[in-house]
């Protein structure tokens, strides 16, 4: 039986005068009732942070993501810059992959951040 895995990630971070602020992100299928990857960085603290929504603008390659988590802590839009695809279809695999640069701006955990650069990748593959 073919291994499956399928996945839609982020990730940011800034210095500022005050500290580190950034996110890592990810909506993938979990085992319930385990722990994500998810997790935000602010000055002194790191925290999790669960049920991430990403929501495309268009379905321009490059069309801008807002990115969201249900309690409101992470609230910002990736404005992508240039993309990579790569695609193959074989017999017993196949490879659904693209990753995206770009900028975040937005909240986390009540902090804005504006223009800062980061990536936004998914997979779909079956191995």
């Amino acid at each position: 039986m073919p291994y499956r895995t399928t996945w839609l990630w982020g990730t940011f971070a800034t210095i500022t005068p005050d500290g580190i602020i950034g996110a890592n992100f990810a909506k993938r299928p979990i085992v319930p009732n385990t722990e994500e990857e998810s997790c935000l960085w602010t000055p002194g603290d790191c925290e999790s942070l669960t049920d991430i929504t990403f929501e495309q603008t268009s379905d321009d390659p490059l069309a801008p993501w807002r990115v969201t988590s249900a309690d409101g802590q992470l609230d910002v839009t990736f404005t992508p810059e240039d993309r990579k695809d790569v695609k193959h279809q074989l017999v017993l695999a196949s490879i659904d992959y693209w990753q995206m640069v770009g900028t975040y701006t937005g909240t986390v955990a009540g902090h804005k951040v504006i223009g800062v650069r980061g990536v936004c990748e998914s997979m779909r593959a079956r191995l």
